[in-house]
């Protein structure tokens, strides 16, 4: 009886196998040099056995990556606790990880395409080598970019800032040039007038700029004398009454409830990374979107230029539909211990994580 994983190889046709047919009654044992003979036959360029599935495939996904976050991978991403997680260099700030996409929340895999390039993958999608595409427009998958990586769809969301191009073999997302006033500001009567701590750009007037090293701007905004002044909720729900809203780039003086966690909302105005800053480390218990679907968080370290006034801060992705004007995230703290002062303050995106291996 010849062996199936010979079958199509002519393995039984060398004069060894057919001594094992003919002389041997074992079947089980003329199975076992049947397979010996395909593994030496596989040696041969001509001849060769089935492939049973077990070699990695060539597009296999790296299992760790090998690099450290530095100013020579700026951009670059891995997986990392169910997300994609991308290297950030800020001035003034120490090189730092934070996610750029939660795959595990979207109910997506990470996979790590190569070294340095992290994406998320439709577990339950199908497609073809080499395909790619930009979500269409007025669907569910508007401005998201979809390319082809091994036979599933990898998606990213391009949100409010960015907008999905489709180029010669892929499709991406890249910043829209006519984000107003660069994203820090507003136009009123065609001037640019900036958000606090941000100048107009001496080569552009219709952009707004940092006016100091976002570390810097942070420890001074958080300084200021004035402060907006908020009440937490003591439920999750109850977090999206105005009492309970805190604004971004303000500080935000809050007491904690005595008994029990305590919830406060602020909006997201564009997608992109942001950083949480707290004037006492260990009060925050998390930050939820409003469906109260857990954010991940990064970092937890004080800023280094001012550590006495802010000796705990945090990177987070938040993400607002382009269809909104804003969205609802809720902070949740800790109960007991002093009041504290919080500031929640977009971080300016100095690239598009876009990174060449060649």
């Amino acid at each position: 009886m010849k062996s199936e994983k010979c079958r199509s190889s002519g393995c039984l046709r060398s004069p060894a196998a057919r001594f094992n047919r003919f002389s041997l009654k074992n079947v089980r044992t003329k199975d076992l040099i049947n397979r010996a003979l395909c593994l030496s036959l596989l040696l041969l360029p001509a001849l060769g056995c089935e492939d049973d599935g077990s070699e990695a495939r060539p597009d296999a996904a790296i299992s760790a990556p090998t690099w450290s976050c530095d100013a020579e991978h700026d951009g670059w991403s891995r997986c990392e606790g169910g997300a994609a997680q991308y290297c950030h260099i800020v001035e003034g700030m120490e090189p730092h990880f934070h996610v750029g996409a939660d795959c595990q929340q979207l109910s997506l895999d990470c996979v790590q395409l190569e070294e340095g390039r992290a994406v998320c993958a439709d577990p339950n999608s199908a497609c073809q080598a080499g395909e790619f595409k930009c979500g269409a427009e007025g669907s569910a998958e508007e401005n998201t970019a979809f390319n082809c990586v091994e036979g599933r769809w990898a998606i990213q969301p391009c949100g409010t800032a960015k907008v999905c191009h489709e180029e010669a073999d892929e499709a991406h997302c890249e910043a829209i040039s006519g984000l107003e006033c660069g994203g820090f500001g507003h136009l009123h009567d065609g001037e640019c007038h900036c958000e606090t701590g941000y100048i107009l750009d001496e080569h552009d007037p219709m952009i707004c700029v940092p006016s100091q090293p976002f570390p810097e701007l942070a420890c001074a905004q958080f300084g200021d004398a004035h402060q907006h002044e908020a009440t937490l909720a003591d439920t999750h729900e109850g977090a999206f009454d105005e009492a309970h809203h805190g604004p971004q780039d303000e500080p935000i003086h809050i007491t904690p409830l005595a008994e029990g966690l305590g919830y406060l909302h602020f909006p997201a105005f564009v997608s992109g990374e942001h950083a949480l800053f707290l004037s006492r480390a260990d009060a925050l218990d998390g930050v939820t979107n409003k469906d109260g679907v857990e954010v991940t968080l990064s970092g937890g370290d004080p800023v280094s230029v001012c550590e006495a006034a802010i000796p705990q801060h945090y990177h987070l992705a938040l993400t607002k539909p382009a269809d909104v004007e804003k969205v609802p995230y809720v902070l949740r703290f800790k109960a007991g211990g002093a009041p504290l002062v919080v500031m929640i303050k977009r971080i300016p995106e100095e690239d598009d994580h876009e990174h060449d291996h060649d």
